[in-house]
């Protein structure tokens, strides 16, 4: 039995694949100034299938990563491509930033994607520099 965030999740993922696809099968039918919206709906879903992905909830821990979605292996790595290839990265390139560092050196020193990296910072620059921040010290 499916969990029913499990389910939700399979349902954004199903509506994600089909707001990607629209283009393939509507955009010659639609005036251009839809595709900005199109993009907006595209990047929202996009988000969401990481969220699905990783979600760091802590009262609800239904996320593929942490509690996969299916007792089977070979259906969790089927969900592993669907969610790879809806997010345009591989759904398990979180498990080092996060799980093998994050999860061991919790906003720590060495917590190289601590949320502390962007502490007094607020709105979209928080988010842009957080971004950059975090992957200057994921390299280094």
């Amino acid at each position: 039995m499916i969990r029913n965030d499990d389910a939700r999740s399979i349902g954004v993922l199903f509506i994600t694949y089909l707001i990607l696809l629209s283009p393939f099968l509507w955009a010659k039918f639609w005036p251009t100034w839809l595709s900005v919206i199109w993009i907006s709906l595209a990047s929202f879903a996009c988000f969401s299938v990481c969220v699905i992905n990783h979600n760091h909830n802590h009262n609800h821990n239904h996320n593929h990563i942490h509690c996969p979605i299916f007792k089977s292996e070979k259906l969790n790595l089927i969900m592993n491509v669907l969610l790879t290839i809806a997010k345009g990265h591989t759904a398990s390139t979180i498990i080092v930033p996060h799980n093998l560092n994050h999860h061991f050196h919790t906003c720590s020193k060495k917590d190289w994607i601590s949320p502390h990296i962007a502490d007094g910072l607020r709105g979209l620059k928080k988010v842009f520099l957080y971004t950059w921040r975090a992957s200057r010290s994921y390299v280094n």
